[in-house]
């Protein structure tokens, strides 16, 4: 058994531990998500989300019926995301963490009323959060110039003395492979 299949099993069980504490419903749209091929970590990620939806609607989530949920209080979940506790200590949560919330209750939304549990779905008044997060990441990215590149690889070059032909050979097409297409070192390795 390799690493990525022990993860996966380890998170199946962790998904199975949290769906026995929520309605069936939650359950089988859990089965759908796998049917669809998402990714245990993905799913996992989800069944928390809905976890902490119905525990915010009654501290006993398996109490919750589907057609009991408003659209105002699904409004007022996302009022709630936008501060949570860390430490004693109220923080302003980011736009990231209220659009993951936004996609997840919008899918499971979406399944509920095409399964015909609900009439109509109440993510459709709820506006997807903005993201500004990327435009911050994205002000502060540092880009390599022609010139930077260059003499990046050019210092691959100038260990010649230390290495093989082909060892330069090979850093030079590692570095030229992060450089080009932004891949990530795991990725690589």
């Amino acid at each position: 058994m390799n690493g990525r299949m022990e993860s996966d099993i380890k998170r199946e069980k962790e998904i199975n531990e949290q769906l026995e504490k929520l309605p069936d419903y939650v359950k089988e749209w859990d089965l759908n998500l796998k049917a669809a091929q998402k990714t245990t970590a993905s799913r996992r990620d989800m069944v928390y989300k809905m976890s902490y939806f119905l525990t915010y609607l009654n501290p006993l989530p398996m109490d919750v019926k589907i057609e009991d949920i408003k659209e105002m209080d699904v409004q007022k979940f996302f009022i709630s995301l936008q501060t949570k506790k860390i430490k004693g200590k109220m923080v302003e949560t980011s736009d990231s963490y209220r659009c993951t919330y936004w996609y997840c209750l919008k899918n499971f939304f979406t399944y509920m009323v095409k399964r015909n549990y609900i009439a109509s779905n109440p993510m459709t008044i709820i506006e997807k959060p903005k993201n500004h997060d990327l435009q911050r990441i994205n002000q502060n990215r540092k880009l390599l110039t022609e010139e930077d590149f260059n003499k990046i690889l050019a210092s691959v070059t100038q260990e010649e003395e230390r290495y093989s032909w082909w060892e330069i050979s090979r850093n030079r097409l590692i570095l030229l492979l992060f450089m080009t297409t932004g891949m990530r070192e795991t990725a690589l390795a």
